[in-house]
């Protein structure tokens, strides 16, 4: 089920032209609001039970529908749906001016259990999944452990990162890369006292396929290496990085993009389609810093003869900077789905952006979901 896949680069393959405007039935042209809802991602909010709409109770997040984990590969921007499924945006081919939605049901996968990040692997999406351990009524016991699920040409399926021994008794609480790395923190809640384990594994896949190869190979097995590590140094890995860590070109495009936003300073999540995902921070203390989102890619350079760094960033009321590195900036603002809804992650293709929303009072959700359209060059804003 986790046969090996190409990864795909950053530039989307060209594909037979479709010619039925039904096969892409969004437009890219103007925002569009979706509503995250327990049975998957909708144009309107639903209510009660079903749906995130006025007359549902605001929930807490970890149960509540939302789409705020994102990632893209080359050929789709990819939603997790807590509680649901998985959605794939897919831009229509070459020209991107339109869009559709292919959605993926998993309730058994996601039973019990909240989405917390995603990323692109192997050509395929890893997903994060967690129990919430504050959330009432939480029982290891109503549920399968925590896990990754990973959805490839093969189809999906879902696994432990680490051996059953290494962490019995643990759930996968948080999984984040580094530098090529992926670190782990498991949790063992008990009545009285929290437990907490800490790992590091050069790739949760590898690792799955090197335990459940009928013949195993040494060379998979040496690429899944999996390490116990102390906190300090899985909290030292996952520290938010200077600008000057980025590559010059790429630190250049997010400082000019950063600069349109505001003065800051900014705590930035950048990530793009190679799997790239790391903290920077702009200046001062990150506990002081605004958020904000970013996407990076290499685009092709309007002049023509090679590419540019290009960095796109969401800022959380909804306003978007884009820049490159020679220094070329463009401003742009996505609507509010409602006055008190905040931006909280965004993901990327060329030119067409998920922006994921929510709604609510910390720690609860009373809405969510995504607003997606295409950032034009020359646009100037979208109104």
């Amino acid at each position: 089920m986790l046969s090996a896949i190409l990864l795909a680069g950053c530039a989307r393959k060209a594909q037979a032209p479709e010619s039925s405007a039904v096969a892409y039935p969004y437009s890219a042209e103007a925002p569009r609001l979706f509503y995250a809802t327990a049975s998957g991602l909708a144009e309107s909010p639903g209510t009660g039970a079903s749906g995130t709409g006025a007359e549902a109770e605001p929930r807490l997040a970890s149960q509540s529908p939302n789409a705020s984990v994102l990632s893209a590969d080359s050929g789709a921007i990819a939603a997790a749906v807590n509680g649901w499924g998985l959605v794939r945006i897919e831009p229509s081919p070459a020209s991107g001016e339109a869009y559709r939605i292919v959605g993926s049901p998993l309730p058994a996968g996601l039973a019990g259990l909240a989405t917390a990040g995603a990323w692109p692997l192997d050509g395929g999406f890893l997903i994060q999944l967690y129990r919430d351990p504050f959330a009432e009524g939480a029982d290891s016991g109503k549920a399968g452990p925590a896990r990754l699920l990973f959805m490839g040409g093969s189809g999906t399926v879902g696994f432990d990162p680490l051996p059953g021994e290494t962490g019995l008794g643990y759930e996968l609480f948080a999984l984040l890369p580094a530098s090529g790395t992926w670190y782990s923190e498991l949790r063992k809640d008990a009545q009285d006292r929290v437990d907490l384990k800490f790992f590091a594994l050069d790739d949760p896949v590898k690792s799955y396929r090197a335990r459940t190869a009928a013949s195993p190979n040494p060379t998979v097995a040496a690429a899944a290496a999996i390490r116990e590590i102390r906190r300090a140094d899985f909290e030292a890995a996952l520290k938010p990085r200077s600008l000057d860590a980025l590559a010059p070109a790429e630190a250049k495009a997010l400082r000019t993009a950063l600069a349109a936003l505001g003065k800051g300073p900014w705590l930035v999540r950048l990530r793009s389609c190679t799997g790239a995902d790391a903290w920077y921070l702009s200046s001062g203390m990150a506990e002081e810093a605004s958020p904000a989102y970013a996407w990076s890619r290499e685009a092709a350079s309007p002049s023509g003869g090679g590419s540019l760094a290009e960095v796109t960033i969401l800022r959380s009321d909804g306003w978007i900077a884009r820049a490159d590195e020679k220094g070329g900036t463009e401003v742009f603002k996505l609507p509010k789905p409602s006055e008190d809804a905040i931006f909280v992650a965004m993901a990327a293709i060329d030119e067409l952006v998920a922006a994921a929303w929510e709604s609510g009072e910390f720690p609860t959700l009373s809405s969510a979901g995504l607003t997606i359209g295409r950032l034009h060059h020359g646009q100037g804003a979208i109104q």
